[in-house]
């Protein structure tokens, strides 16, 4: 199924350093750029994970897109972190209805000891598998607490934006993947988003049931290691890290001897070996090829040095993947003046307006 529609879709991504918002549209069966924009938020503007209270920093800087860009009226999807749901991949007999379905996918998500915890939504999202031969369904579970998406309502509703739908990070990712077609070759295939806070982590491979898991460390690693090493704020540490982590920079003997190439190689030693313990899993559990590609997406990603250094770690092929490069019209195949690799930031928010962001 095609996954574009032709009315105006937006994805916004609230992160917890920044808010990532891109807009799209369907012309003639392509999908084509509208916009997008990234807000920064200050260090100390706290998380909307957990404040009861939306944060009046994002609460103001949902505002100022919709000043900017035709989003009041669109159909926005928004993301629910992966780390604050329950995601479990299952198999379950084919239901009668939906009800059933439902009722069946609460049952496996709770403990046999435990009562149904009312305060849990489920969510689903099928999986395009071969067909059982024994009747069995194939499904991607997901249960969110309720307060986490009244927490991310409230936060919308005071910016006074309607939400069509919200959607799983991890399951965002997990449709884009599927919707470009990259694991059609039959190969085990993975998506890694590298994010301020936290990593995400998707496998796939056609006829199996894909691996999600969210890796605790990612961006901020190296940005906080500067801040303390250089006594830097946090937006000129990250500029600092976008200029240094460059390989014209890390060949020259000095650097090899500094403090930012010891911390460099913790980031590095400390995710990779992350991913390849999540490679060896989801190959033993589900009797896959070894993972052949990973496409690497996020803000965390824009490390000239950590594709190479990833691939020598890994022994597996890494492609930075920037969603521009699949939209018509966008800075990516354009002249603009946008620094290419910027549209890395943008995955997630581009991801989920690919699945159907609905309960």
């Amino acid at each position: 199924m095609n996954p574009f529609t032709k009315k105006l879709r937006v994805g916004i991504d609230v992160g917890t350093s920044s808010i990532k918002c891109i807009g799209w549209h369907e012309h003639q069966g392509c999908p084509k750029y509208c916009f997008s924009e990234q807000l920064t938020m200050p260090p100390d503007s706290g998380s909307p994970v957990n404040s009861d209270i939306p944060n009046q920093v994002r609460v103001d800087a949902l505002r100022e897109l919709a000043t900017r860009h035709p989003i009041s009226h669109a159909a926005i999807t928004t993301t629910i972190a992966a780390n604050a749901t329950t995601l479990r991949c299952i198999k379950i007999e084919q239901p009668a209805d939906d009800a059933d379905l439902l009722s069946v996918i609460e049952r496996e998500l709770t403990d046999e000891n435990d009562e149904p915890n009312g305060q849990m939504q489920i969510r689903c999202q099928e999986l395009e598998l071969e067909d059982e031969d024994d009747g069995q369904v194939s499904l991607v579970a997901c249960s969110v607490p309720e307060e986490e998406l009244a927490r991310k309502k409230k936060l919308f509703e005071a910016a006074e934006l309607s939400i069509e739908g919200m959607e799983v990070d991890a399951l965002g990712l997990y449709n884009m993947l599927t919707s470009f077609g990259w694991s059609e070759n039959g190969e085990a295939t993975g998506l890694v988003h590298i994010g301020s806070q936290h990593t995400l982590c998707i496998l796939t491979q056609p006829g199996t049931v894909p691996f999600f898991n969210v890796i605790e460390v990612a961006g901020s690693f190296l940005t906080e290691r500067i801040m303390f090493e250089h006594q830097m704020d946090v937006g000129v540490a990250e500029k600092f890290k976008r200029k240094m982590f460059k390989p014209q920079w890390m060949r020259h003997p000095a650097f090899k001897a500094s403090q930012l190439q010891i911390s460099f190689d913790e980031f590095t030693d400390h995710l990779a070996k992350e991913l390849k313990g999540n490679f060896l899993h989801y190959q033993a559990t589900q009797g896959t090829k070894p993972v052949q590609r990973v496409y690497l997406t996020g803000g965390g990603a824009r490390l000239d040095s950590l594709v190479q250094t990833l691939e020598e770690k890994l022994s597996t092929e890494i492609k930075p993947w920037d969603p521009f490069d699949d939209l018509a019209d966008s800075p990516a195949n354009t002249s603009d003046s946008i620094a290419l690799s910027a549209g890395l930031h943008f995955a997630l928010a581009f991801g989920v307006t690919q699945g159907r962001g609905g309960s």
